[in-house]
């Protein structure tokens, strides 16, 4: 509870905004401030790029930094990008402007990047050029922006509309922010850029240990993949008997030269084969349940897996702020129930980069801590172990997806990706014998685990410098 004076109200009636927590926080940053306007030679909102501006040609365009640009750490990234034709000189973007994201999710909005590159750049609109002058640091400024990011300054800063949050310059440009000497800001800025140099070196050796594991599955399954082919008209064409086509789908990249080379090389593997449905005890949909305000002395609650929790690295992501839990009558549940060593597959979803039917194994650990279920748009197999080992499966249908082999196993209907069931349960599994399926698997999962380390000791890297900067600020020295 608090109390604030009539005066005070500046047209916005959102409580959170004259709570004293951005005063109070502030309040406890042991150097002079400065209002941020006061230190910017200028400020300036990129532009929204229309439809018909837009250009997947990169050779002759301008590439446009949007939020999804920049990463919560302030770091550019470029796995999504968009490209816009001949954006005015006003509209270009400088070397030295600090990028903030002005308009996101409330959670998002404040994350902010340092335009450091050469080339053609712009910025959507959802983004603020912010160009410092002789006092601060743009490097500094990024680091400080980020900062009051982590602390929810912008958070509670953030006016809303049209389900979408932000927060416009004539709020911004009066944020106090701290302002110490250059070599408190050099030091500040050493400190991350040394944390994030370790933190990508480690990142690279963990992708280096994952994209290890499908060459590893190859090798030892005796599966010999042809190189891509150029992307040409004469390439792209091809013929193939009616025969196989009769009573089967028309989807034409199913009988393309490309995936009849890569079905070609799984049947060339020496091993035995059988298809997956042959070595499946049981398989099930998900069901999304009732909503957790449902109200019911028998009802259980669960957390409910969702594609979202696929994590294209390694296995479930369940230790993240967005999960959900719903609601199940216990006989719906006992349908669904899940246990350790089951394989869920994704059914529906995917996108444009990414074909459905990622994969996830249920470890031990994860049932011990939870009651799980699973969406509607996620199918259980379970594995008859008489048959198959059921980590080594999952290695297996990993590595299909991999190799996008089920892009020819889905429709699409209104965006959404669906896996053609029947076609996947027909895919060919290859069974080398027990003992070199389970080796297989227990390399693949250390490969996979020591991936996950690497990963999880950059991230501490990164949180550590994060707190050095932290008591700099709080205690005014170095």
């Amino acid at each position: 509870m608090f109390l604030i004076n009539w005066g005070r109200f500046l047209g916005r009636l959102d409580p959170l905004y004259y709570s004293g927590y951005i005063a109070g926080f502030i309040d406890k940053l042991n150097f002079d401030k400065s209002k941020l306007h006061s230190v910017l030679i200028y400020a300036k909102n990129g532009f929204a790029a229309g439809k018909d501006s837009q250009s997947s040609d990169a050779s002759n365009s301008y590439l446009q930094i949007r939020p999804t640009n920049i990463d919560a750490d302030g770091i550019l990234k470029f796995d999504k990008n968009v490209y816009v034709d001949n954006p005015i000189n006003a509209d270009v973007l400088c070397m030295g402007e600090v990028l903030f994201n002005n308009t996101n999710s409330q959670e998002l909005v404040g994350k902010t990047g340092l335009f450091d590159l050469e080339g053609n750049f712009c910025c959507s609109n959802h983004i603020t050029r912010l160009m410092p002058n002789q006092n601060v640091s743009p490097n500094y400024l990024k680091e400080i922006l980020n900062f009051y990011f982590r602390n929810n300054i912008f958070y509670s800063l953030c006016t809303n509309w049209n389900n979408q949050s932000g927060v416009n310059y004539t709020v911004l440009k009066d944020l106090l922010i701290p302002v110490p000497t250059m070599e408190v800001q050099h030091q500040i800025v050493d400190i991350m850029d040394t944390a994030h140099d370790e933190k990508r070196e480690k990142e690279q050796k963990a992708k280096g240990l994952l994209d290890s594991i499908n060459g590893y599955l190859l090798d030892e399954l005796g599966i010999v993949l042809s190189p891509a082919e150029e992307n040409t008209l004469e390439n792209r064409m091809f013929f193939t008997n009616s025969s196989v086509v009769m009573g089967g789908r028309l989807d034409p990249r199913s009988y393309t030269t490309k995936y009849q080379k890569i079905f070609g090389a799984i049947e060339g593997s020496t091993f035995d084969k059988k298809s997956l449905r042959a070595i499946i005890s049981y398989d099930i949909s998900g069901n999304w349940g009732l909503d957790e305000t449902e109200v019911g002395d028998d009802l259980l609650t669960c957390l409910t897996i969702r594609a979202t929790e696929f994590d294209n690295k390694f296995n479930l992501n369940l230790e993240n702020n967005r999960v959900k839990y719903r609601n199940y009558k216990p006989q719906v549940y006992e349908k669904i129930a899940i246990s350790s060593n089951e394989i869920l597959v994704e059914k529906s979803g995917g996108s444009d980069n990414q074909p459905v039917g990622r994969v996830a194994f249920i470890e031990k650990n994860m049932v011990e801590s939870n009651n799980l279920a699973y969406s509607n748009f996620i199918h259980k197999i379970i594995i008859d172990e008489n048959l198959a080992h059921p980590r080594y499966v999952f290695e297996y249908l990993r590595l299909m997806h991999n190799i996008k082999i089920t892009e020819v196993m889905q429709t699409q209907t209104n965006g959404i990706r669906n896996l053609i069931m029947q076609e996947y349960f027909s895919q060919a599994i290859i069974l080398p014998n027990k003992s070199t399926q389970e080796r297989i698997a227990d390399e693949a999962s250390r490969k996979r685990a020591s991936a996950k380390s690497l990963e999880d000791d950059a991230n501490i890297v990164i949180q550590r410098a994060k707190e050095k900067v932290e008591k700099i600020l709080l205690s005014g020295s170095l």
